[in-house]
């Protein structure tokens, strides 16, 4: 039998202001095989009868601490029978086949706050003996099948269809054709990027962004991370720990006791390795380039030059309100049909929190929301990829992480450890500009910056999805 010796509370990215999602787990007990606690956030939607026909919901993973072991937090299964759950109205338990964890969400449509509703989940595979147990939250929002184009005619180094200039729909999750020829999918490149190879992308495999999946609502956080690296093992933190205090990124102390001033801003300085060892941990995966461009214009057909919130007009959020609390967001005005973001290297030199630009009653642009309600797609921080330049696209399947990091037994410490993710540089790539980079790298479809950008940097950080096929 297992026992539970303490119920730690861990809760990641509250945003804590009025308007923000504010996610609170609360009250966390274990009873048998059974974990109970219970959930708040705002803003929560749930929309099935018009366009976007999506909506949002927290991702929820669990892990243990042996009381008798100085390792890190394992991974802890949840059963994949519906049954098996209970949530209180008007919340419902989405399972997923691999037992990673649980999607909780509305389950009719509705809209507004989700205030201490109480969850119970049944945990599977726990070995004997006494454990610490703690409740991670992650904020997602669903992304439906549905058609898509890629590329807009006038970023830099855009998709495009061969034959002409116009965007490249992609109406299936079968073969894409990258080539010359006539109706193929093809690219240019310059400085960092390069021009595409002529390959076949099979029908299985690499993931199309045409089929469903849920995506983090926001980028990481100082404070996600943080608890990342406090939950490890001393030999994983070692690899996947440092200390900064510039550009408005603030991690300080050592393991296991590393903290940040500024839990709610959006996480920069993020190699290819640290962000693959996160989303390995919490069991996501990283976005393609498809994927990104999915999240950012939905259906609708490209406009020339837009960003994330659908329109070509941008205001850069170079004055702050409420600098350095959980309630930072900007103090500039937004004209109509113009989104912000935080970018151009003027007046706020690094990350703001995620979501600073949503407030009550703001639109989709004065948000600066992708059309499916996702924050933060162009600026603040880039957002690592996984890119068709230079790499067997085969080889990469959209495999979820396992809950697990590597180990000393498993050389070297602190590497995520999934099958088909890459391990060169070729095969990582940036989109969406940061803090620090001009408008033009902030459009859709700029892919600029498309390989060889793995090591850390104050621009660059990520999120990850969970695909639902």
């Amino acid at each position: 039998m297992y026992l539970l010796r303490l119920s730690v509370i861990l809760v990641i990215v509250g945003i804590t202001n009025l308007f923000g999602n504010n996610l609170q787990i609360t009250n966390v007990s274990v009873s048998g095989s059974n974990i109970s606690f219970k959930i708040s956030w705002e803003n929560s939607w749930r929309i099935t009868n018009q366009p976007p026909f999506n909506w949002d919901a927290v991702w929820i993973v669990v892990k243990r601490k042996d009381c008798a072991s100085t390792d890190g937090w394992r991974h802890v299964n949840i059963s994949k029978n519906a049954s098996d759950h209970s949530a209180g109205d008007p919340l419902m338990v989405e399972t997923v086949p691999d037992s990673m964890g649980v999607f909780i969400h509305l389950k009719r449509d509705s809209s507004g706050n989700i205030s201490n509703i109480p969850v119970t989940l049944k945990m599977v595979g726990v070995p004997n003996g006494v454990y610490d147990f703690k409740v991670i939250g992650i904020e997602m929002v669903y992304i439906p099948q549905d058609s898509f184009w890629v590329g807009d005619a006038v970023s830099t180094n855009r998709f495009y269809k061969r034959g002409g200039n116009a965007p490249y729909l992609i109406n299936n999750s079968g073969t894409i054709t990258i080539g010359t020829g006539n109706g193929q999918l093809y690219a240019t490149g310059a400085i960092y990027s390069q021009t595409l190879s002529s390959y076949t992308v099979p029908g299985s495999g690499f993931p199309k962004g045409y089929k469903p999946f849920y995506v983090m609502k926001y980028e990481i956080t100082q404070g996600q991370y943080v608890d990342f690296l406090n939950s490890l093992a001393s030999d994983q933190a070692a690899a996947r720990g440092f200390t900064i205090n510039t550009a408005r990124i603030n991690i300080t102390g050592s393991w296991p006791s590393y903290s940040t001033n500024f839990p709610h801003r959006a996480m920069a300085y993020l190699s290819w390795d640290d962000l693959g060892a996160y989303l390995d941990w919490v069991a996501l995966a990283p976005m393609t380039e498809l994927d990104y461009e999915k999240v950012c214009r939905g259906p609708r057909p490209p406009v020339g030059g837009e960003y994330a919130w659908g329109t070509t007009a941008i205001v850069d959020a170079n004055a702050l309100q409420f600098d350095g609390t959980p309630q930072e967001t900007h103090n500039v005005s937004i004209p109509l049909g113009s989104g912000i973001a935080n970018y151009g290297n003027n007046g706020v030199i690094g990350p703001v929190r995620v979501g600073f630009a949503a407030r009550a009653g703001t639109t989709r642009e004065q948000a600066g929301a992708s059309y499916y309600g996702v924050m933060e797609l162009s600026g603040n921080v880039w957002e690592r990829v996984i890119t068709f330049a230079r790499m067997n696209v085969s080889s990469f399947s959209g495999r979820h992480g396992d809950g697990e990091i590597t180990t000393t037994l498993t050389p070297p410490a602190g590497r995520f450890n999934v099958p088909g993710w890459p391990t060169t540089i070729n095969a990582i790539g940036l989109r969406g500009g940061s803090w620090g980079n001009a408008a033009g790298d902030l459009r859709v479809s700029d892919r600029r910056v498309v390989t060889d950008q793995t090591g850390r940097h104050v621009h660059i950080g990520g999120r990850g999805l969970r695909r639902v096929y």
